[in-house]
């Protein structure tokens, strides 16, 4: 940009292709926001390391949705808590799902 003080941010794809963030979809921005606050919390010299997030999976489909769990599961210096609508679909979801329902 021809613009002083100006910058952006967002992903590499596999095909090396670089995407501004603004151009992401909304699930693919929960996920970069999910990655980003794990790389802080993994970085950070505190002993509690948490992370709180509200409705990530609502936007994803349900492969990403997978996926993410099993990326999620492999994570242990973390604690992660998610709140939303859709079931989690680990095949592990005994382990470490409790889930919450109101009226």
């Amino acid at each position: 940009s021809e613009k002083s003080n100006n910058f952006s941010f967002g992903v590499i794809n596999n095909e090396s292709n670089y995407i501004e963030f603004d151009l992401l979809s909304s699930g693919e921005k929960c996920l970069y926001t999910l990655v980003l606050l794990l790389s802080i919390a993994e970085s950070s010299d505190s002993q509690l390391k948490l992370i709180m997030i509200d409705d990530l999976l609502d936007h994803l489909d349900t492969a990403r949705t997978k996926d993410c769990f099993e990326t999620l599961y492999k994570i242990s210096n973390v604690q992660i808590l998610m709140a939303g609508v859709q079931n989690c679909t680990h095949s592990n979801a005994e382990e470490f799902v409790i889930e919450v329902t109101g009226e």
